[in-house]
């Protein structure tokens, strides 16, 4: 079986426990399957700047192939759309501004996974980061979402309201507002 994990970030030194679990799992099934990982260059989930050199190499034995982050995260903006959905009411555009805001912003990783036609599963991490969130919905029917979701108020958008469902679930569309939603 060929599967590729996205994660927002892949690396030994990265200390996030949704990169780790990532990490683990696709060392593991590496053993029996064909693995590539698809991720951003970054180090650093607090501004998302670009760190590694884009392209592929071999991380743990594994193929990655690395996207630059189109903008790191500006601080500002990011607390600017927090304060909106979190605090005051907001509209699903704010969402996903919030979304592209939270980051990494990495347009061309989503780009890239429609190229991907022989691989059989995408695994993907975690459901808050832009990667994931845009990058599903093109291939949900092969995908599966690792949630590695924690009790924040960022789980009780009405964006995410639907990622609990399942990417490649039958009563899930592929998009409303660039995400998850019922048809």
């Amino acid at each position: 079986m060929r599967l590729c994990f996205v994660v927002q970030r892949f690396g030994a030194e990265v200390t996030g426990g949704a990169e780790a679990h990532c990490r683990g799992l696709a060392r593991r099934l590496a053993r029996t399957h064909e693995v590539q990982v698809l991720t951003t260059c970054a180090l650093d989930y607090a501004t998302w700047a670009n760190h590694y050199p884009p392209g592929r190499q071999t991380v743990d034995g594994l193929e990655v192939t690395r996207f630059p982050v189109a903008r790191p995260r500006s601080v500002r903006d990011f607390a600017f759309y927090s304060d909106v959905v979190f605090r005051d009411r907001f509209t699903p555009a704010d969402e996903l501004r919030w979304i592209e805001e939270n980051g990494p912003f990495c347009p061309a990783l989503v780009t890239g996974l429609r190229a991907l036609d022989q691989v059989d599963l995408f695994v993907f991490y975690s459901y808050r980061y832009y990667t994931a969130f845009h990058g599903l919905p093109p291939v949900a029917r092969r995908a599966v979402l690792v949630p590695t979701a924690e009790d924040d108020q960022a789980i009780r958008l009405p964006v995410f309201r639907d990622c609990s469902a399942g990417p490649g679930d039958s009563s899930t569309s592929r998009r409303r507002s660039g995400g998850w939603s019922r048809r």
